[in-house]
C-alpha cells in the first residue's frame, strides 16, 4: 500500500454519504480518544521523528513551511496491531515547545495535547481524499488536517484514514 499526498485538495466542509462512525472520527477533537473507544487494542507505531529536508506535500500551501527547516513526527495509529490512521505532525525546527511535545515516542500525541489544558488555539478541520495505491487499484480515503498555534508557533497535523479502519467500524 502506497500513500500519495500530492493529490490532496483541501475543503472546509465535510460531506459524507458514508457511515456515521467515520463521520464521528473525522470531526472528533481527539482522534485518539475515539479510537480507544472502539473494541480493539490501541497503539502507536513511530515511523519518523526529526528534521525533515523536503516539504511534505500536504503542507505545501502553508506559507511558513520551508524545506530543511522542519521538525516532523510521522506515526501510524493502530488497532489490534493494524495501522488504521497515518499521521504526520509538522512544525519548524525552532518551535521549541512543539518539538519537545512531538518527542513522545510511541505514546499518542493527542493524549499530550488534550490532557494538559494547554493554551493552544486550533484551526477548523479541512478535509480531502488521499489516494492510496493498493495491489490492483487506487482508492480514495478521507484525510483531515488542522493547525495548532501556541506562542505564535504553528503545528500542522494531517491524518489519513487507512482502508483497514473500515473493519473496526461495524
Amino acid at each position: 500500500m502506497t500513500l500519495n499526498l500530492n493529490t490532496l485538495h483541501w475543503q472546509n466542509h465535510l460531506v459524507l454519504d458514508e457511515s456515521k462512525n467515520i463521520s464521528t472520527l473525522l470531526s472528533a477533537e481527539s482522534l485518539t480518544r475515539c479510537l480507544k473507544n472502539l473494541d480493539a487494542e490501541f497503539s502507536v507505531h513511530l515511523r519518523h521523528l526529526g528534521t525533515y529536508h523536503d516539504i511534505p506535500p500536504e503542507t505545501a500551501d502553508l506559507a511558513w513551511v520551508q524545506a530543511g527547516k522542519l521538525f516532523v513526527r510521522e506515526v501510524e495509529l493502530c488497532l489490534n496491531q493494524t495501522a488504521v490512521v497515518w499521521a504526520r505532525s509538522v512544525c519548524t525546527n525552532n518551535a521549541s515547545f512543539w518539538t519537545s511535545l512531538l518527542q513522545c515516542g510511541e505514546q499518542s500525541l493527542g493524549e499530550h495535547l488534550f490532557q494538559n489544558n494547554l493554551p493552544w488555539q486550533r484551526s477548523p478541520f479541512v478535509y480531502a481524499f488521499a489516494d492510496i495505491e493498493g495491489d490492483d487499484a487506487v482508492q480514495k480515503h478521507w484525510a483531515r488536517q488542522s493547525v495548532f498555534h501556541l506562542n505564535q508557533e504553528p503545528l500542522v497535523i494531517t491524518e489519513v484514514f487507512l482502508p483497514a479502519l473500515n473493519s473496526f467500524l461495524a
